[in-house]
């Protein structure tokens, strides 16, 4: 019995400082939208480190499209290179049909 409660006890202290490595490592998300007046962001943490809508960029009124210039100037503004993401969230308007 003694060997179970120290065995389990061993796999519980893995788990929390697995834990422990995850909270403390900084999580940077890419938001896109695709749809009418198209942007870019980057979120650190939690909290919005840059974004910028395609039409200030590209002077056309309601932008639509896949925002390119946005997104370069979001990591040129947040000095974030594209291999730090951790996860890309694209919101698209253009719905898609199947065949």
């Amino acid at each position: 019995m003694v060997l179970f409660n120290t065995r389990k006890k061993r796999i519980y202290q893995r788990k929390t400082t697995f834990r422990k490595k995850l909270y403390l490592r900084n999580i940077t998300v890419s938001g896109i939208n695709d749809g009418y007046v198209c942007g870019a962001a980057l979120i650190r943490n939690g909290k919005v480190i840059a974004a910028v809508q395609e039409e200030r960029l590209s002077n056309i009124k309601h932008h639509s499209g896949v925002p390119e210039i946005s997104i370069k100037e979001v990591f040129k503004i947040a000095n974030v290179h594209p291999s730090e993401i951790d996860a890309i969230a694209i919101v698209s308007l253009n719905r898609v049909t199947h065949h």
